[in-house]
């Protein structure tokens, strides 16, 4: 009598139904075990990758940082300049809107007045 399990099958059958499991157990625990590989190689490319930029982020800051905060200084006072001129400019058209309605050049007068007084007191000074 040969030895059947209660279903019929006989011992020889569902041990190579182990085997065959077994080998199936075994390909899938090498296909994860090339994952594995996959991911921590990914894993220590992407930190050594990482720890790159760090470093390299420190050194460009360590270098450039003086420059970038001189280039930025230099932008401020710039845009401090310009707004100032700008002011500037507004106040002098108001004033000339204001004490010259009609348009005309006051500047010139003044400027001439200048000279004017200029040269009269160095030719009064007796300085030539």
């Amino acid at each position: 009598m040969a030895a059947s399990d209660i279903d019929g099958t006989s011992d020889r059958e569902r041990i190579d139904a182990l085997r065959a499991d077994v080998q199936a157990l075994r390909a899938d625990v090498q296909v994860i075990g090339t994952d594995v590989q996959a991911l921590t190689s990914l894993f220590e490319g992407f930190s050594t990758r990482t720890a790159e930029d760090a470093t390299m982020h420190w050194q460009l800051s360590g270098e450039s940082k003086v420059r970038l905060d001189h280039l930025d200084q230099m932008m401020q006072t710039l845009r401090l300049r310009l707004s100032c001129y700008k002011h500037l400019l507004l106040n002098q058209r108001l004033r000339q809107q204001r004490a010259n309605p009609n348009g005309g050049n006051d500047i010139s007068l003044w400027l001439f007045v200048c000279l004017f007084v200029y040269f009269s007191v160095v030719k009064h000074d007796g300085y030539q």
